[in-house]
């Protein structure tokens, strides 16, 4: 089904009004909780379910190809200086956060993020 005809049958779904509110179901704990936390995965839970997280802090001193993480501060001192607001605009003070996702397809049902 291409993605054009997905989003018709998504469109035609929000003309179906729910007959009454639905409790979501309660998510169930992830198989193999011990094997996660063996390679380093903490289980986060939150009211939408549960996701593990890994969290590793680079030195600045870390280069990711041709460039070291210390060099984002010239980036972010001439994005300062630019003349226009942006919603992602950082001041200098203000924490820096990657987050490296990947998916197991955008196919549909089954689809994860992680």
């Amino acid at each position: 089904m291409s993605f054009e005809s997905k989003l018709l049958q998504m469109k035609g779904m929000l003309k179906n009004k729910p007959t009454k509110k639905q409790q979501p179901k309660r998510a169930e704990r992830p198989l193999h909780e011990e094997k996660w936390r063996d390679i380093g995965l903490e289980l986060v839970e939150n009211k939408f379910g549960f996701v593990f997280q890994k969290k590793i802090t680079y030195p600045f001193t870390t280069r990711h190809g041709s460039v070291m993480l210390s060099e984002l501060d010239h980036v972010l001192e001439a994005w300062g200086k630019t003349d226009f607001d942006h919603p992602f605009k950082l001041n200098a003070q203000d924490p820096l956060v990657f987050f490296d996702t990947e998916t197991t397809g955008l196919s549909g049902t089954g689809a994860y993020i992680f």
